[in-house]
């Protein structure tokens, strides 16, 4: 599956860059596409760039994503954001690609499920074990997210920009009813609500991922995964990645 990160001319070269250094170290054989305007300047050998077009800003990003989902020809996808960069579970030092496979064909054998979340954020929702299979001698349940009961500050998240595989048809279910992500996170999940589509996950994660910045400002713990605060990344990666951003 490819692996999409929509991002902004003022920092697509360094977004790259990051990238880059996580897919060296814990992602090898990762399919990286980053979305982005302007051809960047930095030219990697391992993540592709492709342009949504004119940067518009925030603004009309869901009609840019939804024009450009739409015309590709597979069926499931990962998506995430340019400040969600990610790292192993807490005691892996590579992304679980087995586990992975094991999702992307429950999705393709379940047309209904419109988003498998692949980190620890769908664990903090409501769920319900809905199955369960063996994995490396460990049993993994297959958890539902309940749409009776909410999570955070009263929503659901159904809709989330949280890395997920995503059913492609169901992505574009909503991605052109609302002019910013947030709205499409929240107003979507409120609206997505008995869509005949259901969001699942698994009990053990994938990967983790992190949040550098609120606002414009970056987080305190940016380096450390949100679920899990003893998992952070090496010192290394992160002396690099604050030197791209000059942090």
């Amino acid at each position: 599956m490819k692996i999409y990160i929509p991002t902004y001319d003022k920092i697509v070269n360094e977004v790259i860059q990051m990238y880059e250094l996580l897919q060296d170290r814990f992602w090898p054989d990762s399919d990286i596409v980053i979305l982005g305007y302007k051809q960047p300047t930095y030219k990697s050998k391992t993540i592709k760039f492709e342009s949504l077009g004119v940067d518009i800003g925030t603004t009309g990003l869901t009609n840019q994503l939804y024009d450009y989902f739409s015309k590709i020809k597979d069926t499931h996808i990962i998506l995430g954001c340019d400040d969600g960069p990610w790292l192993p579970r807490e005691g892996s030092s590579l992304i679980d690609n087995d586990l992975l496979k094991i999702s992307h064909d429950i999705c393709k054998l379940n047309d209904d499920i419109g988003r498998f979340g692949i980190t620890s954020c769908n664990l903090q929702r409501p769920n319900d074990i809905i199955s369960s299979f063996e994995h490396d001698n460990e049993q993994i349940d297959i958890l539902q997210t309940a749409e009776d009961r909410t999570a955070w500050h009263g929503h659901t998240y159904k809709i989330s920009q949280n890395l997920s595989i995503w059913n492609v048809k169901y992505l574009l279910l909503y991605l052109n009813k609302y002019d910013n992500l947030w709205k499409w996170e929240i107003d979507g999940s409120r609206e997505s609500i008995g869509d005949g589509w259901r969001v699942v996950t698994t009990s053990k994660p994938i990967l983790e991922h992190l949040n550098m910045w609120k606002r414009g400002k970056l987080l305190p713990k940016w380096h450390t995964a949100i679920w899990s605060e003893h998992n952070r990344l090496p010192d290394d990666i992160i002396q690099k990645i604050e030197n791209l951003f000059k942090l």
